[in-house]
């Protein structure tokens, strides 16, 4: 069935009411005279735009209403007046202009009628949400008397609407809607929806009354606080003053002052009270006492420095021979930027007291910076100044300390940084150290540039396991343990006199014998460097206190056992005896080189290996690899293929407590279970270290220089090490493996031949030699 077509504007007429309309335009007026002689009924259908004047069928919503014209009254301005009655919703399936009219045509909506119990429920809680809702929009509760005395659902439906002010969308979506109980329960949502915007804008209207009373508040309390000064004689007008001068003092750059004069003409238009005037005062006094263009005395006299670190350091030679080239260097280009030095060794060899020297050589200001444990490169580069409790980072503040622009700075540790969501601190230290990025190096919270080019940067590390483009960036020096002739002179020339100055004894109070010093190194101390050794005297010296008497303490070996009390270590050759099965590897760690020693016994058994003393997977591998080895030639080391079939081997690397992993143990595992399966025992007085290959091969290892120290210091005559680090020797003093025969090794053979007491025989693998088997097991 075809209708005449009215669009409405901004209305949207649900079905069962009656409403009059008020028509003005044109095109309307004549679609009510052709709908009035076509019988009175007219279809209602809403604008999609209230703005358009001749819409088509693309502006009207696709749901309208079929109404009877029940009245038209013609009005003297030209409009007419209608009363229509909305009687059922439509679904539009064409709206076609014809003769300057729209004709629509459309499926009715059947409306079912579902009033009931659910129905009045839900009517319940619409007029429990709208008396909510009028308690927020503050409107009279005539209109909610009105709505809770109408019975019409429709006339309810449609007065809901209007109070709400809903959009004419979720108009139109309620009025294609076929049931009242899905009506009113699209109407509830929507109800709830607008209580919940309002809340929300009740609590914003709330929160700015808030803050313009506050700033108000601050506003008077500012104002009445300049008052006060005023008549005590102050002025914060002074105080801008005052920060104007420091500014002026402070001779800064220009890019930097002039930016620090426009953060103070902030700080004059603001509400001293005001949080970000505070911000700004801290960042101005920030910038103050930054040293921009405050310098040392950097000259120094390369002589000077040389007795310096000697009267410093005892021993390191070449590392002072090192420092020394880095100082002429420096002096004679002028220049402080270029190679920055890194000093990598164990703990207590001087690393961090090297810095001091150097510091104190060449007359610059030491500052040191903790980097252990640092995960967060905000630490390097401060934080943003807007964040609360905001500071200029690390590098900034180790320059403020230092109240110069040219200090040396020592970054401590520099391979215990780490990395996690708040970014990489070691990719922040990429340009702190690059000469050509640090001139113009920007601190997050300054937000200015500062030319870092003057600063020293010396870094200290106990392995290199640094970051690769950050040790590319440095210098590195390696720095050794000490050896026990070394650690007796430093213990007399530092150690001893620092001890005397921290327990108030004077030096004639004392005697320190050096057999005495010599003793409690090698059975009080286990360590690469001196720190132990410092303790251990401090102990002593306290501990005499106590029965300090008049004369001259006499520190002897009677003396250093009744005050330090039980040996903690062992000194020397680990064994008594030559052993089977017993080999004595060389281990590095970061705190130096140790003797490694492994243990291999074999058992009746089923072929089964078993591993102990927390070995990690590398050295695991090892393990497999030798056994392969002495398999695949076992006649030839005089052990019968079938010895592997019928026992069982169980390695085991002492001190289990503590984890062990590498490849360097190889020729150790092979040569301690060649013993054990041959039962030739092992020399106790020979050392060893190589990595093994599947062939035989002995391959080089690293920390050669730790493992001969911790070799020496065991008491091993000789230390089989690969051929293939026999250049690394040239780099290792003398005075460390002297009176130790250095033997260098190509094959397992040349192992084998100078770590067992004797070689194995050769033997026939057609010979049945079962008992011979059995024999050597039991007697292993």
């Amino acid at each position: 069935m075809k209708y005449y077509v009215l669009p409405l504007r901004d209305v949207v007429i649900q079905p069962g009411i009656t409403i009059p309309l008020f028509i003005e335009r044109p095109t309307s007026i004549k679609t009510l005279e052709s709908a009035m002689a076509d019988g009175g009924r007219i279809l209602l259908v809403t604008q999609k735009d209230a703005a358009t004047q001749r819409p088509r069928d693309v502006d009207l919503y696709g749901t309208g209403t079929i109404a009877n014209i029940m009245q038209l009254m013609k009005l003297p301005d030209q409009t007419i007046k209608i009363l229509v009655e909305a009687i059922q919703p439509i679904e539009l399936l064409s709206v076609d202009p014809v003769d300057g009219i729209l004709v629509g045509t459309g499926n009715p909506i059947q409306l079912i009628d579902d009033t009931g119990d659910k129905t009045n429920g839900l009517r319940d809680r619409i007029m429990d949400a709208l008396k909510m809702y009028a308690k927020m929009r503050r409107f009279g509760g005539d209109r909610l008397r009105t709505l809770a005395n109408m019975s019409n659902l429709s006339l309810f439906i449609d007065a809901v609407i209007s109070v709400l002010g809903l959009s004419t969308d979720a108009a139109m979506e309620i009025l294609s809607l076929q049931s009242f109980e899905q009506k009113l329960e699209l109407l509830l949502i929507k109800i709830n929806t607008e209580i919940e915007l309002a809340q929300l804008d009740e609590n914003i209207k709330n929160r700015v009354k808030d803050q313009i009373e506050k700033n108000q508040r601050d506003f008077y309390l500012s104002e009445k606080m300049k008052a006060i000064q005023k008549e005590m004689g102050g002025d914060e007008e002074s105080d801008f003053s005052d920060l104007a001068d420091k500014i002026e003092k402070a001779n800064m750059p220009k890019s930097v002052r002039d930016k620090a004069m426009a953060e103070l003409k902030r700080l004059r238009h603001m509400p001293m009270l005001s949080a970000e005037s505070s911000v700004i005062r801290n960042y101005l006094e920030e910038l103050i006492l930054i040293p921009w263009n405050k310098s040392s005395d950097a000259e120094f006299d390369i002589d000077n420095a040389e007795q310096i670190l000697n009267a410093d350091h005892d021993g390191l030679e070449k590392i002072k021979d090192r420092i020394l080239e880095h100082l002429m260097v420096l002096k004679k280009t002028g220049k402080s930027h270029g190679s920055i030095l890194c000093f990598v060794g164990p703990p207590g060899v001087g690393k961090t007291s090297l810095g001091q020297s150097i510091a104190r050589a060449m007359g610059r200001v030491y500052t040191r910076i903790s980097l252990g444990g640092i995960t967060d490169e905000a630490h390097f580069r401060g934080h943003r100044k807007t964040y609360i409790g905001s500071q200029p980072g690390r590098i900034m503040d180790a320059i403020k300390r230092a109240t110069v622009n040219n200090p040396l700075i020592m970054l401590d540790e520099i391979d215990k940084m780490g990395r996690d969501h708040r970014g990489d601190p070691a990719s922040a230290l990429l340009e702190v150290l690059d000469p050509e990025q640090n001139k113009s190096f920007r601190d997050h919270y300054l937000e200015v540039d500062f030319d870092l080019s003057n600063v020293m940067f010396i870094a200290t590390a106990n392995s290199l396991d640094i970051h690769p483009a950050l040790a590319d960036r440095m210098e590195i020096i390696e720095l050794s343990g000490y050896i026990e002739d070394e650690k007796i002179k430093i213990a007399k020339n530092h150690l001893i006199p620092r001890a005397l100055e921290q327990t108030g004894l004077k030096a004639d109070d004392v005697k320190f014998d050096d057999d005495a010093l010599r003793h409690m190194i090698r059975y009080y101390t286990s360590e690469a460097g001196v720190r132990e050794l410092q303790r251990q005297i401090l102990t002593m010296l306290r501990k005499s206190l106590r029965n300090h008497v008049d004369g001259i303490i006499n520190f002897d070996i009677d003396t250093v056992e009744k005050l330090l009390g039980v040996r903690k270590y062992k000194f020397g050759i680990a064994e008594e005896h030559d052993t089977i099965g017993v080999a004595n590897g060389l281990s590095w760690s970061v705190v130096g080189g140790d003797l490694l020693q492994i243990e291999a016994i074999t058992m009746p058994g089923k072929g089964n290996i078993q591993l102990t003393g927390q070995l990690g997977d590398v050295m695991k591998e090892s393990v497999q690899i030798a056994k392969s080895y002495i398999r695949a030639g076992s006649t030839t080391l005089g052990i019968h293929p079938d010895v592997f079939e019928k026992t069982d081997i169980h390695v085991h690397a002492l001190e289990g407590a503590v984890r062990k992993d590498g490849p360097s143990a190889g020729i150790t595992l092979t040569t301690a279970l060649v013993s054990s399966l041959t039962g030739i025992p092992i020399r106790r007085d020979v050392a060893m270290t190589g990595e093994i290959s599947l062939h035989g091969r002995v391959l080089p290892i690293g920390g050669l220089r730790e493992k001969l120290l911790g070799a020496r210091r065991a008491g091993m005559n000789m230390v089989l090490i690969p051929s293939e680090n026999k250049k690394d020797i040239a780099d290792i003093p003398e005075y460390i493996y002297s009176g130790m025969e250095l033997v260098f090794v190509d094959h397992v053979d040349d192992v084998l031949k100078n770590a067992l007491v004797r070689m194995p025989e050769p033997i026939n693998s057609f010979v049945n030699t079962s008992n011979d088997v059995a024999d050597k097991i039991s007697a292993n």
